[in-house]
C-alpha cells in the first residue's frame, strides 16, 4: 500500500514537478491549488504521510494552512515540508518552524 502525500502549491508547474519526482518512489500524490483547497482535501483524506506546502499562496498562505493543520490532533505528527522561492529562506524558515514546520525546501530546483 502506497503512502499519500498532499502537495499544496498555487503553481501547477511546481505541483507537477513534485508529482513527477515522487510518484516513481511509490507515493500517491493529492494536489491542492491553495491553502483553503489544501485544508479541504486534507479533511477528505483517511491518512497522510506528509504535507508539502508552498509558503506564498492566495486565499490562505502556506503558513496559515500549516497553523490550521497543527491545530488538528489527527495531523500534529505529520511531517510538514514548506516550499519557497523567497530570497531569504533562513528568516522564512524560522517563521515556518515556529508554526510547526518539519523541514524547508527552496523551490529553485529543476527536474532531472
Amino acid at each position: 500500500m502506497s503512502q499519500e502525500i498532499l502537495v499544496v502549491d498555487d503553481s501547477r508547474d511546481a505541483r507537477a514537478l513534485v508529482v513527477r519526482a515522487l510518484t516513481p518512489a511509490g507515493y500517491r500524490l493529492t494536489e491542492a491549488q491553495d491553502g483553503l483547497d489544501g485544508l479541504d482535501r486534507l479533511d477528505e483524506m483517511e491518512s497522510v504521510a506528509a504535507l508539502l506546502i508552498d509558503v506564498n499562496m492566495p486565499v490562505i498562505s502556506g503558513l496559515e494552512m500549516q497553523r490550521e493543520v497543527r491545530r488538528n490532533p489527527k495531523f500534529q505528527e505529520v511531517p510538514v515540508v514548506m516550499l519557497t522561492n523567497e530570497a531569504n529562506p533562513d528568516l522564512s524558515f524560522a517563521k515556518a518552524k515556529r508554526a510547526g514546520a518539519t523541514a524547508w525546501l527552496q523551490k529553485t530546483v529543476s527536474a532531472i
